[in-house]
């Protein structure tokens, strides 16, 4: 009878250590958000980040809300892709991305990355859903992106050390 009691208590043990998460953080095997036409919503911030100093109309044209595309026309050629002198521009790889999500159809991101004045930038995006794919604004302010973010859940997608 011991020997039933010690092989039991070794088997829940066993099934005990097997488990994975604690419940709080995100499990590695985790399903993330849909991928449409090869993009995720958790690729928008990076992005777009790169595109507007590469004056990346093509790309900017391809995901930002067409309510935005007047603004954005004021400062990028739409039929253009990467050109200028920062055409090259990508983002330090040590960047850091934040998702909130309020549901499947809508994401929000923070994105910080080292800037060219050796500070922190941030930039805050909201990304949804739409018939043509994930889509998100030219410019999303802080204030408006806080309060909507306030009872969700932040995911740390990419830390600083992560590599992308």
């Amino acid at each position: 009878m011991n020997r039933i009691a010690v092989i039991l208590l070794l088997f829940a043990l066993i099934l005990a250590g097997c488990q994975s998460g604690d419940g709080k953080t995100a499990s590695p095997k985790e399903k993330g958000p849909e991928t449409i036409d090869g993009v995720s919503p958790r690729d928008l911030p990076v992005i777009v980040a790169e595109a507007l100093p590469q004056q990346d109309g093509k790309t900017l044209d391809r995901f930002i809300v067409d309510e935005d595309k007047d603004r954005l026309r004021e400062h990028y050629d739409l039929d253009k892709g990467p050109h200028g002198i920062k055409e090259d521009f990508k983002i330090d790889p040590d960047y850091r991305l934040v998702e909130y999500r309020a549901n499947d159809d809508l994401y929000y991101y923070r994105l910080e990355y080292p800037g060219q004045s050796k500070a922190v930038s941030t930039d805050y995006y909201k990304v949804f859903r739409t018939d043509e794919g994930w889509k998100t604004y030219y410019y999303y302010s802080k204030p408006k992106w806080e309060y909507e973010t306030q009872d969700l859940e932040p995911n740390v997608v990419k830390g600083v050390h992560d590599q992308p």
